[in-house]
């Protein structure tokens, strides 16, 4: 296979700083149309509200700050070469953006709304009641509790695809009440290369391979092994979801110089709607299949 032609050049050092993201378009080989890859540098969000890790979410960080409400429902693998874990869950956040937590003149979030009345009344996705959790947003070495948040684990096989979940909030806020949604769970994704624990060269393309129709984005974060902590740096859109793709050594050298990485390959069906016509109330509703593959790269 031919390589692959970086048609718009572009330095990372210089994309560091950026607050929005800049494309890279990677073109394929005339013999693979279809392989084409969209790379996309991501920037950090415009503001220093604190975000939950995409290898769980499947949710960017820019979405995650644009967003007034976040309603999740997520099947998430991951493969460490160590054996593959499998988990579940149904997460909801509304946050008020009347009310943020300022610190240090910086807004690092929003108070999450109380979505549950009573007991005898929660908030419910598939008929499955959630749980209430404390909101709780991290500022230096600790954290502070902010509101609410909502949860529900699920089991892997509960969730099956292309079965359609409804959210039904009885809450008092008028913004939500009646909140009612329903969204599809995609195909289930499964990746079969690179394989979780691998040792990849940044001076040969990798070859990327998975099975599941729909959407598809794959983002590559750094790794820290010790705190566990992300943060993504690429996102890779194929042009169709082939099962097959190409990462060509040009963006590899991209990505920052360390040796641990993540690969978080994404299957989403989501939509975004207003809530009573106010412009910053806007909420995203996902269902998505998420695979992660730690690699190392040398």
């Amino acid at each position: 296979m031919k390589k692959l032609v970086i048609l718009v050049c572009l330095v990372f050092a210089c994309q560091a700083g950026c607050q929005k993201p800049s494309p890279l378009t990677v073109e394929p080989t005339i013999e693979s149309p279809a392989g084409s890859l969209l790379v996309v540098v991501l920037g950090s969000p415009d503001t220093n509200i604190t975000v939950s890790p995409i290898d769980s979410t499947g949710v960017l960080p820019t979405d995650q700050t644009g967003y007034s409400g976040l309603f999740l429902v997520n099947t998430v693998k991951y493969d460490n070469g160590h054996g593959a874990l499998s988990t579940a869950y149904a997460s909801a956040y509304f946050g008020d953006r009347n009310r943020p937590l300022v610190v240090n003149g910086k807004v690092v979030g929003y108070y999450g709304i109380d979505l549950m009345p009573s007991a005898i009344s929660p908030l419910q996705m598939g008929g499955i009641p959630m749980v209430r959790y404390p909101y709780k947003i991290h500022i230096g070495s600790r954290d502070t509790t902010f509101g609410y948040m909502y949860r529900a684990s699920l089991s892997p096989a509960s969730l099956k695809p292309k079965t359609s979940f409804d959210w039904n909030d009885p809450g008092p806020d008028p913004r939500l009440s009646p909140f009612q949604d329903s969204v599809q769970t995609p195909e289930d994704l499964i990746v079969q290369a690179p394989a979780g624990g691998s040792v990849l060269s940044r001076l040969k393309q990798v070859d990327l391979r998975w099975s599941g129709n729909g959407n598809i984005v794959i983002v590559i974060s750094t790794f820290n092994p010790v705190t566990g902590k992300t943060k993504p740096v690429l996102q890779l859109q194929p042009a169709v979801n082939t099962g097959k793709a190409v990462i060509d050594p040009h963006v590899l050298q991209l990505l920052p110089q360390v040796r641990n990485f993540v690969f978080t390959f994404i299957i989403a069906n989501r939509f975004d709607r207003l809530l009573g016509g106010v412009p910053k109330d806007r909420i995203l509703v996902q269902a998505a299949s998420v695979h992660n593959i730690y690699v190392q790269l040398q």
